[in-house]
């Protein structure tokens, strides 16, 4: 059975997430660049849909958004924006009101994030070709910097041991990439395919990870990649 639900004027849904337990979906949606609702979904009781959540944007950061998600166990939302000279990522925890935020001055958009929530981080990619490691709960605002290609970097997924994998927009460009407890990188080796490279996955079982390329399926075996660096 489908559900409707309230859609205002000059507001649209942006995203979709559900809970790790399957009891809640939840649909992100933007009003006139300046408010994000959450609305939850119940699964049991599918006709109920209500605004759970909601977060003013700070005005210096509604101008060209870039991405925004919604973390449904943790509760967390992630708003990325950028001006010409200046990128700008906060996250709001809905549980505890608490805001982090971060602000780059160099040029850019965020192009894809990743949040790890068992380690506090967020990954994000971008179209200077980098991936982002921003520990957000730290006071020091602590942001590392993963060189990854001349391409921008348009999906990053990761595992619980750690692994970072990530795909570029143009030719399939992929960087597979450990990272280990104290936060060290370790490059496995960048695979090029000429069918283009738009999103990427990691299997729970850590030894293989797919990309979604425009007309085909690619798979990959970590462990032989590790071999033949």
């Amino acid at each position: 059975m489908a559900t409707n639900i309230e859609h205002p004027t000059n507001s649209q849904y942006i995203s979709i997430s559900a809970s790790s337990d399957g009891k809640y979906i939840f649909a992100v949606r933007i009003t006139d660049k300046s408010r994000i609702d959450i609305i939850s979904i119940s699964t049991s009781r599918g006709s109920e849909a209500t605004v759970s959540y909601g977060f003013e944007i700070p005005a210096d950061s509604r101008e060209m958004l870039d991405k925004c998600d919604f973390d449904a166990d943790k509760k967390r939302i992630v708003v990325c924006s950028h001006t010409g000279e200046r990128r700008s990522i906060i996250i709001r925890d809905c549980v505890d009101s608490k805001t982090y935020s971060l602000t780059q001055e160099k040029p850019g958009s965020t192009s894809c994030i990743k949040l790890d929530d068992r380690e506090n981080i967020l990954y994000f990619g971008s179209d200077d070709g980098n991936i982002y490691k921003w520990q957000f709960q730290k006071t020091n605002n602590a942001l590392q910097t993963l060189k990854f290609a001349n391409r921008t970097v348009s999906s990053i997924a990761i595992d619980s041991a750690k692994t970072i994998a990530a795909a570029s927009f143009d030719r399939g460009s992929v960087n597979a990439i450990l990272v280990d407890a104290r936060g060290e990188t370790n490059n496995i080796r960048i695979i090029s395919d000429p069918r283009g490279a738009q999103t990427i996955s990691l299997h729970p079982n850590r030894r293989e990870f797919a990309i979604i390329g425009e007309d085909c399926i690619l798979i990959y075996d970590i462990e032989k990649l590790r071999n033949t660096r």
